[in-house]
């Protein structure tokens, strides 16, 4: 019997190790096709390539690109996920090719697309043709007279952000109090409903968001295979988002689009789709496309928004000096307007440059990617890069460059009272290109509104829970702080 089970043994293991082999000598082969390039490439690990560490969750995405962006002295150069060769373009001229310029090779992200039908029409995943057509019909959502109308529905919200810190001063939370104003920001302003994130402990409304981009296991898996192996996503049948979460949005927003009565017009998303499902045909649109339209405002504006909330107070807890030319800047201005308005918060250039700094040192979105969707040859270069070939830009490496920002790990919003010339290629916190962030106008006027409500009405300082660096979070690919954003807060007395 020993000998019949020790025999069985001995084949599993050859049949393992003859496979690892083979994958090995496989990928092995695979790795030097940068090198048939002429393109350089740093040491790979065995099978892996160059995404061990994030494997093993002992790294970000931003921080491992930008490693290899610090190392390497090239204009670009090429990585391997697992089999998979990699372009990654550090210099800003050819960043501005592949965004701008040369778009046409590159209109589509390299991402995969999701396995659940929701997901899979969001802007963000959809390939060119789809892309174009969606995007022309959301934008009208997104013109400046929208956003001037919502900015009444924004301050009703911020009242309610500034009576909950009047009733809960001390040491709060800061991503989860943004991350709340953010909730009822989008979903007044975008779909007429009322969220009561900060009369309710925590709301359905408000948790389904929270699982969206909840650090789970479950969620580091499936978001690091659609950004790195994306062919992987329909065979696994892998959905970027918690489905659970996403099925609740899709429900809220339909039941909101159906009972929307056409003698009351909000000018918001719900009435863009709306027409959209009234005008097209019955084949071009569909209630998944609907909702995944509905759903993509939701996902485009609510992290960003509610990240660069919470970093700018954080800096500002770290950084007394700004936070005091800030609130005099804010309190100048609101007196010499009477209020708060579109007019006002353009005349608010300190703002402005603390929201930008925010951007450079924290950009939610560490990297973007792109896919060639036409064989390209590199300018000044005789090397062609494939159709199907994944490109990606590290930029968090850009903005924690020495070369373009002195000293990158320092707060200075004075980097930003004037722009250098190629600061449209290197400071990318909402893309570039033609498909930048639509949701960059409507996510900065929620930025500034609620800063400047908080900065006015309180002081924000350090405690002993603020975390002094910053560590990020190695279970997401977006850029968090691994312990959240803790300070204390206290309300300003009137003088």
């Amino acid at each position: 019997m020993m000998v019949v089970i020790l025999s069985w043994l001995i084949s599993i293991i050859t049949v393992i190790g003859t496979g690892i082999f083979l994958l090995n000598l496989y990928i092995s082969q695979a790795h030097k096709y940068w090198e048939t390039k002429g393109i350089f490439t740093p040491k790979t690990s065995p099978i892996v390539g160059h995404i061990l560490d994030l494997i093993l969750f002992r790294t970000t995405v931003a921080e491992l690109l930008k490693h290899y962006y610090d190392q390497i002295d090239e204009r670009f150069f090429g990585i391997y996920i697992f089999d998979e060769p990699i372009l990654v373009i550090k210099d800003p001229d050819l960043i501005k090719n592949v965004l701008i310029e040369d778009f046409h090779h590159f209109s589509s992200r390299y991402i995969g697309i999701s396995h659940d039908e929701i997901q899979k029409n969001m802007l963000f995943f959809q390939k060119y043709t789809e892309w174009k057509s969606t995007r022309a019909k959301l934008s009208p959502v997104f013109t400046i007279s929208k956003l001037k109308s919502m900015v009444p529905l924004l301050e009703a919200i911020v009242d309610d952000l500034v009576q909950f810190l009047n009733e809960n001063q001390g040491v709060i939370e800061a991503k989860e109090i943004t991350a709340k104003f953010t909730t009822d920001a989008i979903a007044r302003c975008a779909f007429g409903i009322e969220a009561g994130s900060f009369v309710q402990k925590m709301p359905v409304f408000r948790e389904a968001g929270r699982k969206l981009f909840e650090n789970s296991l479950r969620n580091a898996i499936s978001q690091l295979i659609h950004v790195f192996k994306p062919s992987w996503t329909q065979k696994l049948k892998l959905c970027f988002f918690y489905q659970p979460s996403v099925r609740y949005f899709k429900s809220v927003f339909l039941d909101t689009l159906y009972n929307r009565n056409d003698s009351y017009r909000c000018n918001d998303l719900i009435d863009i789709l709306n027409d959209m499902r009234k005008n097209e045909k019955s084949e071009d649109i569909d209630e998944n496309k609907l909702a995944a339209s509905a759903f993509q405002f939701f996902v485009a504006s609510f992290e960003t928004t509610s990240a660069t909330i919470s970093f700018t107070l954080y800096e500002l807890c770290v950084n007394e000096e700004a936070q005091r030319r800030l609130r005099t800047e804010i309190n100048e201005v609101v007196e010499k307007f009477g209020g708060i308005t579109m007019e006002s918060l353009k005349e608010m250039r300190y703002l402005d440059m603390c929201i930008n700094e925010t951007l450079r040192k924290y950009p939610v979105l560490p990297y973007l990617d792109r896919v060639c969707t036409l064989d390209y040859t590199i300018p000044g270069t005789d090397i062609q890069i494939e159709k199907g070939r994944g490109i990606m830009i590290p930029m968090y490496g850009l903005h924690m460059d020495p070369n373009y920002f002195p000293e990158p790990s320092k707060y200075d919003p004075e980097r930003f009272a004037y722009k250098n010339s190629n600061m449209n290629e290197i400071h990318l916190p909402f893309g570039g290109g033609p498909r930048n962030c639509i949701g960059e106008r409507f996510g900065k006027l929620s930025m500034q509104v609620a800063l400047v409500n908080i900065i006015k009405n309180f002081k924000v300082e350090m405690c002993q829970e603020t975390p002094n660096p910053i560590k990020f979070d190695r279970k997401t690919f977006l850029l968090t702080s691994d312990v959240g954003l803790p300070m204390k807060i206290t309300k300003i007395k009137c003088s």
